[in-house]
Formats: structure tokens, C-alpha cells, sequence
């Protein structure tokens, strides 16, 4: 297996071959009938999605064999206001996933988090995605909102992060995702698909 480089998405690294890694890293993912939104986005949504983004790859030979990505966003959640680092797009091809590339790339972006002086990161996955949110879990991320996004056809879960400290006990935090995950099942259908319809 050739070496493993990573770095910032250059030019020369189409849009193309990260949607064919991200359709390859999920595979296993669609075995157990669990359909993440970004594999699903064509090339052209993809690097609409990512314009803004710090796109990060890992590139044995010419071929991208893992992503990660970093969107800097305006947060008006109660668990965090003003500018975080969401983070997204973290995958690794098939065939790839005993390697260091996984943890490189995140690496990589810890590097760029830090110099931008982010204070909370913020990433959301599907409600099933059990092995994120373990290995998330492990790493001081905590569940803080239950959620069904209007482009995807599944409940959510979306993690938090504060780098400098966590400002809320688990208790009030246990309780804010409780109280989302009782309201949105309440409300909302996966898909954002309002349960009632009144006429």
C-alpha cells in the first residue's frame, strides 16, 4: 500500500474523487441500512456544500482515500453562541481503514481548529451511527439536541464539544437532549415531516 499523505483539499483533487470515497467509506454503513446525507449529495452539491469549508484528504498515489472537513457557523443554540467549528465529512475508503488516515486527517484538522482559536466543535450524525458516537463519546463530546433535519429521512443527533471547558452540568445537559428527543419524536416524523396536519 502506497504512503499516506494528508492535507488541505488542492486543486488538483476533484470533486468527483471525494464523492467516490465517501460512497466507498459508507458501504458498510448502507449494509445495515443506515443512509448518511452527504454520500447521497452529488459531486456539484458537494463542493457547493464545502465552498466556505476547510476540506481536508488523504491521498495514497492519486487516489483520495479518506475526508474530513471543518465549516465555521454562527451559533444561536443554547449550548453555544457565535462562531464554532462544525465538522463533517469525516470518512476512509474501504481498504483503508487499518491505516493512520483516519486519525491523521483529524490531526490535521486539530491543527487548523487550534489556530483559529474554535472553542466549541459542533457535528451531528444519524441516529443509528453507533460507532461515531461511541468513539465521540470517548473523546468529551456530549449528545445535545435530538433533532429531524428536513433534508434527510432519519432522526439525528447532534454532539458538542467545548474545548475549553464545558459550561453546563451534565444534568442540564442530559436534561435539554431529553426534552429535544420528547418534543421532536412529538412533532416531527424523520424528514422534518410534521406528525399532525391541521385544516
Amino acid at each position: 500500500m502506497d504512503d499516506i499523505e494528508v492535507m488541505l483539499k488542492p486543486e488538483w483533487v476533484s470533486w468527483d474523487s471525494i464523492k467516490d470515497c465517501l460512497v466507498q467509506a459508507h458501504e458498510f454503513n448502507r449494509k445495515k441500512e443506515v443512509y448518511m446525507h452527504h454520500p447521497e449529495m452529488s459531486s456539484h452539491e458537494l463542493a457547493l456544500y464545502l465552498k466556505d469549508a476547510y476540506c481536508f484528504v488523504a491521498i495514497s498515489g492519486d487516489k483520495v482515500v479518506g475526508t474530513a472537513a471543518l465549516k465555521i457557523i454562527n451559533s444561536n443554540s443554547w449550548w453555544a453562541k457565535g462562531k464554532i467549528g462544525y465538522t463533517c465529512f469525516d470518512s476512509i475508503a474501504q481498504g483503508y481503514k487499518g491505516t493512520d488516515a483516519y486519525f491523521d486527517l483529524r490531526e490535521l484538522r486539530n491543527k487548523y481548529i487550534k489556530d483559529l482559536g474554535i472553542r466549541v466543535l459542533q457535528f451531528d450524525t444519524h441516529i443509528n451511527n453507533q460507532v461515531v458516537q461511541k468513539l465521540n463519546l470517548k473523546r468529551g463530546f456530549k449528545f445535545v439536541r435530538f433533532c429531524a433535519f428536513s433534508t434527510t429521512n432519519y432522526y439525528s443527533v447532534v454532539m458538542v464539544k467545548w474545548l475549553e471547558g464545558c459550561p453546563f452540568s451534565d444534568s442540564y445537559i442530559n436534561f435539554r437532549f431529553r426534552l429535544s428527543k420528547f418534543l421532536t419524536k412529538l412533532v416531527f416524523k424523520p424528514g422534518r415531516k410534521l406528525r399532525f396536519s391541521y385544516w
